[in-house]
C-alpha cells in the first residue's frame, strides 16, 4: 500500500513536467501540418498539380480539423503561410511529400494485409 502511495505521488509530481515537454513537440507538429496545408492549398490551385495538391491537402486538413475549429484552422494556416519564404515553401513541400509517400506506403501495406487469406484454424 505504501508503494502505491509513493508511486502515485511520484507520478503526480512528474506529470506536469512531462506535459510541459510534450506541449512544444505537439505545437511543432501542428505548425508543420499547418505549413504543409498552406503549401498544398497553393499547389492545388495549379492546373497541373490540382489532384496531388487536393489529395495531400485533404490528408493534412483531416489531421488539423481534429485539433481545432474550422475558424481557428483558417486563421492559423493563413498566418503561417504569411511567414514563409519561397525557400521555406520548397523545404516544406519536400518534407510534406516525404510524409505523404510514407503514409501512402503504410496504406498500401495495410491493403496487402487486408487481402491476405485468413490463417487456418485447427480444430
Amino acid at each position: 500500500m505504501r508503494w502505491a502511495a509513493i508511486t502515485w505521488i511520484g507520478t503526480s509530481l512528474m506529470a506536469p513536467g512531462a506535459l510541459a515537454q510534450a506541449q512544444p513537440a505537439q505545437d511543432a507538429a501542428i505548425r508543420d501540418d499547418l505549413r504543409c496545408l498552406a503549401v498544398l492549398a497553393v499547389l492545388a490551385q495549379s492546373p497541373e498539380q490540382t489532384l496531388p495538391g487536393m489529395l495531400g491537402g485533404a490528408y493534412y486538413l483531416g489531421r488539423l480539423e481534429s485539433r481545432m475549429t474550422e475558424e481557428e484552422l483558417a486563421k492559423r494556416v493563413v498566418a503561417e503561410a504569411r511567414t514563409m519564404t519561397q525557400a521555406d515553401a520548397q523545404t516544406t513541400m519536400n518534407r510534406c511529400a516525404a510524409d505523404l509517400q510514407a503514409s501512402g506506403q503504410r496504406l498500401q501495406d495495410l491493403g496487402d494485409k487486408v487481402q491476405e487469406p485468413p490463417a487456418a484454424t485447427t480444430p
